[in-house]
Formats: C-alpha cells, sequence, structure tokens
C-alpha cells in the first residue's frame, strides 16, 4: 500500500449504521485483516474526530492482523447535524441535540459492542482510543469490565489542563454561566473557533508533515457534517462533572481491564498528572510518554508515531500470550507510583523474643 493511499477507505471495507436507544442513527466502519484475524479491536475517538481520521489507524491494526471495528459518537462525524441549502452546518438549538451525556455514549458503546461487532470468543478484543474517547472508555471498563480484554487509551481525558485556575472556581463559574441562561453560549464565541485554533496548532507542530492535517480538512470540506462544533458551557460542565467521578480513587481501583496508557509530552489539553495518578490507582494500568508528542498520538508525525506504536505492539503482544495461556488479568513488575504506595504494617517483636502465648503452668 502506497503512503497516500493509507489514508483513505479500502474497498474490501463495509460501513453501516444503527439506530440507538434514542432514535439517532450512529455510523460505524467496519475492516477485516487480510489473512487469518489474530482478534479484534474497537475504536472510538476523541470529541471532534470522527471515522475518516483513524483510516491510517484502521489499516495499522488491520496490517497487525486484527478485525476492526469503528464508530462516530453520537451528533459527531456523520452523525452530526446535516448542512443547510447553502451548505452550512447550524449549532444544534438545544442542549439535547448537541452533546450527550457520557452516560448516553455509554449506552451507544454498549450497544454497539453487543449488537453490532461480529467477535469470536476465542480470541481477545480490545478497546482503543483517545481524549474524550479514553474518558468514556474509562466509564465503560468500570460499568462493565467483561466487555474487553484489555484496552490502549492515547491521551485520555481524565482531566483538564486548568493552569491556574482551580477546579472549585471553574466549578462556580460553569454553575453560574447555567444559571443565567447562558449555558447554550459558546466560550469561543463562533460555532468552529477552537476546532479551527487546534488545528493550526497541530499544522504548525507537523509543519514537516502537514499531509496529515490537510487530509483531514479536506474531509472536513467534502462533508460539512465532520465539521464538529465547539463546545457550549453546558457540554463543558457535562464533561467536567464526568471528570470529577472518574478521579476517585475507589472508582478508578475497580477498573481492573490490563490498559496501556499513552501520555504526550507536549500535551496542552489533557491533564497528564491527573493521568499519572489514574493509572497509579488502576491495579492492572501500565503509562508511557512519548517524547516530542503532542495531543493526538495516532495522527503524529510519523517518527513520534513509531515509538507510540512500538509501546503498543509490545503491550498487545504480551496481553495475546497471557489470552491464549489462559490467565487472569494483569501487568507483570507494574510498579506503584512514588507516593501512592500504601503502608505495610510490620510485626515488631521484642528484643528479648517472641512472646509465649502458651507459657507452661
Amino acid at each position: 500500500m502506497s503512503r497516500f493511499e493509507r489514508f483513505f477507505e479500502q474497498d474490501d471495507w463495509e460501513s453501516g449504521r444503527f439506530v440507538n436507544h434514542d432514535g439517532r442513527k450512529i455510523r460505524f466502519v467496519h475492516a477485516k485483516p487480510k489473512g487469518e484475524s489474530r482478534g479484534t479491536v474497537v475504536i472510538t475517538m476523541g470529541y471532534a474526530d470522527f471515522s475518516e481520521s483513524y483510516f491510517e489507524t484502521i489499516e495499522e491494526y488491520r496490517s497487525r492482523g486484527f478485525e476492526v471495528w469503528t464508530m462516530d459518537w453520537a451528533n459527531r462525524g456523520k452523525n452530526g447535524p446535516a448542512p443547510d441549502d447553502q451548505g452550512k452546518v447550524k449549532a444544534p438549538p438545544t442542549d439535547r441535540d448537541s452533546i450527550k451525556s457520557m452516560h448516553e455514549h455509554i449506552r451507544d458503546l454498549h450497544q454497539f459492542r453487543h449488537t453490532i461487532v461480529k467477535h469470536d470468543s476465542k480470541k481477545p478484543i480490545f478497546m482503543s482510543t483517545h481524549s474524550m474517547g479514553g474518558h468514556i472508555g474509562l466509564h465503560y471498563l468500570k460499568q462493565h469490565p467483561k466487555d474487553f480484554d484489555f484496552a490502549v487509551l492515547a491521551a485520555p481525558l481524565f482531566d483538564f489542563k486548568m493552569h491556574y485556575m482551580t477546579r472549585k472556581f471553574v466549578t462556580t463559574v460553569l454553575t453560574g454561566l447555567h444559571f443565567f441562561g447562558a449555558g447554550q453560549v459558546r466560550p469561543s464565541g463562533s460555532d468552529h473557533k477552537i476546532i479551527r485554533k487546534w488545528t493550526q496548532t497541530r499544522r504548525r507542530a507537523y509543519k514537516d508533515e502537514d499531509m496529515k492535517v490537510d487530509l483531514r480538512n479536506a474531509f472536513r470540506i467534502m462533508n460539512r457534517r465532520l465539521r464538529a462544533q465547539d463546545p457550549t458551557f453546558d457540554e463543558i460542565a457535562k464533561v467536567f462533572n464526568s471528570t470529577s467521578r472518574l478521579n476517585k480513587e475507589t472508582y478508578l481501583k475497580a477498573i481492573t481491564t490490563p490498559i496501556l496508557v499513552g501520555l504526550a509530552e507536549n500535551e496542552n489539553l489533557v491533564d497528564n498528572d491527573a493521568a499519572l495518578r489514574g493509572v497509579g490507582y488502576m491495579p492492572n494500568a501500565k503509562h508511557v510518554q512519548i517524547k516530542d508528542s503532542g495531543h493526538g498520538l495516532w495522527m503524529e508525525r510519523d517518527a513520534v508515531k513509531a515509538e507510540w506504536w512500538g509501546h503498543v505492539d509490545t503491550f498487545i503482544e504480551a496481553q495475546i500470550e497471557r489470552f491464549d495461556k489462559g490467565l487472569p488479568h494483569g501487568l507483570p513488575g507494574k510498579k506503584t507510583l512514588p507516593g501512592l504506595e500504601k503502608p505495610v504494617k510490620k510485626e515488631h517483636q521484642s528484643k528479648k523474643g517472641p512472646k509465649n502465648n502458651n507459657p507452661k503452668p
């Protein structure tokens, strides 16, 4: 396959739609490997992404012998609102029609996993996702621990990078904006300003390989449904509240699925410190930090992405070996992060020796 072809849908792929519990049509893509399947991967994506953004990733997994299924989130990708007569996509009129709650996204993924995805139970099935998709994925793994044998999360949203703002301050502001009727206002003041800024930042970072950014924009131009709108204050509040639930220690410790977390060295959106704490709490998770990488690990420059895929391959092979041997979940050699160790109680003995609990009469 040529370097250019990997960014486009192949002739032997198939796509379709299923109707979720809200009556919305959810688009999915399915691709089989060329030879015998080694297992199944379910790909989900971040806030502004769509399946076209992951065509290269789909082909990477296919070349490794995996059957691939991917879905666009509700109101994202080709599930987005239709353009008007002038070809413009208008913002959804109500919050209900905009970004869904995490619970509804989880419900859609569960329906997709159990009614659309075809999987050979004798082989592993795993999740691969990014950013907000990782946030949803972590909640999913907590609620449905038996649905995936392991997971690969690139730059998952454990929490936002808030710089100098405190969580209490942000919560107060978002609550106040909703109370005074400004919940549907977009902080950028327009429909696409923030998304456009992200694209410009990525183009500057990928100045030597900006073809990926240009192709992604070309997909948006050819199909305006793919143009994600900037979030409203209420939408931000929904995700922000969901991060509060996710980051509880007891919640994270209950997520037992083996997880590889990839962190970007030059992260500007998600809080890497929160991710490190989360990995430390989860019993079967580990992290790697990719040098010179930005938030979009799956779409990075080839040299940077090769390092990420090297870690992904090592992790997957180890999990498949455990699956084939029928071993329980686990990551041999995982170390608890500094500061998160639990103190071990030691029984101190007297210098005179152990106490005799059965003295002679």
